[in-house]
C-alpha cells in the first residue's frame, strides 16, 4: 500500500471511531448555583434546559463550597434523579451514555436511576432527596 492509500485508509477509520465513540457519550451541561444551609434545598426550572427536555437528559450542578457536583438526570416522562457521579468503586467520576453512566477508570456502568448494570462497583451511585412541583426541581443538598 502507497503513503497515500495509507494515510486516506486511516483518515477514513479514524472518522468512523470518532463517529462512534460521540454516539456513546453524552457531555452534561454545567451549572452554578449558591451553596444553601446545610441541608437545605436547591432549586432548578427543568424547563430552563434544553438537555431536560428529552429522557437520558442531564445537567451537572457545581454547588458553591461542595466538593462534587450533582447529576439531574430525567429518566423517563416526568421523573428525575439527583445523583453522583463518583464511582463508588474508586472514586473516579463517571461519564453519561445513552444507558446511564460509565465509569472511565475501571468500567463500571449504572443505570439512569444510579443502580449497578455492571461491577466492579458494588453499590449504586449515591443519590440525593427531591422533590418535583410543576416545573421546579429542588435538591436536598447534603
Amino acid at each position: 500500500m502507497d503513503r497515500r492509500k495509507f494515510l486516506k485508509h486511516t483518515a477514513i477509520v479514524s472518522a468512523g471511531v470518532a463517529v462512534q465513540a460521540a454516539g456513546c457519550s453524552s457531555s452534561i451541561r454545567a451549572i452554578k448555583m449558591e451553596m444553601p444551609a446545610r441541608g437545605a434545598w436547591i432549586t432548578v426550572i427543568y424547563t430552563d434546559y434544553k438537555e431536560l427536555e428529552k429522557v437520558g437528559g442531564a445537567i451537572q450542578i457545581h454547588v458553591e463550597n461542595k466538593n462534587e457536583p450533582i447529576i439531574l438526570m430525567r429518566s423517563s416522562e416526568g421523573r428525575f434523579h439527583a445523583l453522583s457521579p463518583i464511582c463508588t468503586h474508586l472514586g473516579c467520576e463517571v461519564k453519561a451514555v445513552k444507558t446511564g453512566f460509565r465509569c472511565p477508570c475501571h468500567g463500571s456502568a449504572y443505570g439512569e436511576e444510579g443502580q449497578v448494570v455492571n461491577g466492579p462497583a458494588r453499590e449504586d451511585l449515591a443519590s440525593y432527596q427531591i422533590a418535583q412541583k410543576g416545573r421546579q426541581i429542588s435538591i436536598r443538598v447534603m
